[in-house]
């Protein structure tokens, strides 16, 4: 019956302030945010009595309480067209080489970076695959080799036994990203990593490794053995929840530089790990895709034309599904918080293919692209931090669910 889930209330979830002390040695890795299916609500004061003995859908009037989810924030880089690929000539089935350099020292702190050779788990499937990520990083820091020290700017966001992957320091070539994990804090600037770097490097990119494995903590202990994570993580571990972070929250398009005969197809993933492919055509400057890719896995050659790159653009995909340019907030902190649909593009309606657009929609920035967007220019410079917001309609959640989830997602990425 409806009303054995129903109670006078009110509800809380204190997690450790029940018990927590000065010391916090009882906060557990179960504190976390309360999990509520399809969100909140809010019923109608007018309807009294309440209808909690029935079992009629719809029996109870209430206002929804719409989330805003931040869909991204950070520090992207600024705009290049050859971070991904360099000059190069364009040969007809022909795999081009991706930049191995990861980022450069002469970025800003904590900016996010390429990086290449991460280790990824793609939706789906279980295997590792090593790509070149698009804005990685909540955070970067100053390696030495063979040293377990990182300086950072601030380490209020790491704790003892957090895995990390650090962009970069994997090896001493520099191609590849370091899976570690936090040993101490020692203060604010300096945290102690184990394994070490494989090389020094100042501002390297780092995020998060996966948290999640065979056990549910990671750490030894008489319970769980130690486990490693293989891959990067989009998630922050929360109680029992896995939040989706922000500061991978957003892919990028892709640019091609090359004369007006270079086709390329582009193979890579979005922010969740999704496959997706898109085909871009040289217009003889440059020409822009319309998809946003988080991960590049490769990048063939389908029709030839001059030398050319392959660089980024300075249109941000949506970590949710995007139709309604009202639903949506951006700001940066060199410019205002912007209320012009410029540049603003809603998520495809359809099955996915490799000419469409973005299957959650797509913001861009600054001028550079086929039109001027929100911010003018400059927009994206590699300095300023860049916050993306959505209002999650009511319909979009109430629709999806683990039979239809399209509602929310977008249609399959193709």
């Amino acid at each position: 019956m409806a009303n054995q889930t129903l109670f006078r209330g009110p509800l809380v979830n204190a997690g450790s302030l029940l018990n927590a002390t000065t010391q916090g040695e009882v906060v557990t890795p179960f504190d976390g945010p309360l999990i509520s299916y399809q969100g909140q609500s809010i019923p109608d004061v007018r309807q009294p009595p309440l209808a909690k003995d029935t079992l009629i859908p719809g029996a109870v009037p209430v206002s929804y309480a719409s989330p805003l989810f931040i869909t991204y924030d950070g520090i992207p880089q600024a705009i290049a067209s050859n971070q991904i690929s360099t000059n190069a000539v364009f040969t007809v089935a022909t795999l081009r080489n991706l930049n191995t350099t990861t980022g450069s020292s002469s970025l800003a702190d904590n900016s996010q970076q390429i990086t290449y050779g991460l280790p990824i788990i793609p939706q789906g499937t279980t295997q590792v695959v090593n790509v070149q990520a698009i804005d990685f990083g909540f955070a970067t820091g100053t390696t030495t080799a063979n040293s377990s020290t990182v300086v950072v700017t601030d380490t209020r966001f790491f704790a003892v036994g957090q895995w990390l992957a650090i962009g970069g320091v994997g090896n001493a070539a520099s191609n590849t990203a370091l899976i570690t994990r936090v040993t101490s804090v020692a203060n604010v600037t300096t945290i102690q990593i184990s394994p070490v770097a494989g090389t020094g490097r100042a501002r390297a990119p780092i995020g998060l490794a996966a948290f999640f494995g065979q056990g549910l903590t990671p750490e030894a202990n008489v319970y769980v053995p130690a486990v490693v994570p293989a891959s990067v993580s989009q998630y922050v571990p929360a109680g029992l929840a896995a939040v989706f972070d922000a500061r991978y929250g957003a892919g990028r398009n892709l640019s091609l530089n090359a004369g007006t005969n270079a086709i390329i197809t582009v193979s890579g993933y979005d922010v969740y790990g999704n496959a997706l492919t898109e085909s871009i055509t040289a217009n003889g400057t440059s020409a822009w895709g319309v998809k946003a890719f988080k991960y590049i896995r490769s990048i063939l050659t389908t029709q030839d034309g001059s030398v050319g790159s392959v660089g980024l653009g300075e249109t941000f995909g949506f970590a949710w599904r995007s139709d309604s340019w009202g639903l949506v907030r951006a700001g940066m902190s060199n410019k205002a918080t912007v209320g012009t649909t410029t540049g603003y593009t809603s998520a495809i309606v359809g099955p996915s293919t490799a000419t469409t657009g973005d299957v959650r929609g797509t913001i861009q920035i600054s001028t550079g692209s086929l039109v001027t967007g929100i911010f003018g220019a400059p927009g994206v410079n590699g300095t300023s931090r860049l916050t993306i917001a959505q209002h999650v309609s009511p319909s979009q959640i109430i629709y999806s669910n683990p039979l239809s989830y399209t509602a929310l997602f977008g249609t399959a990425q193709a």
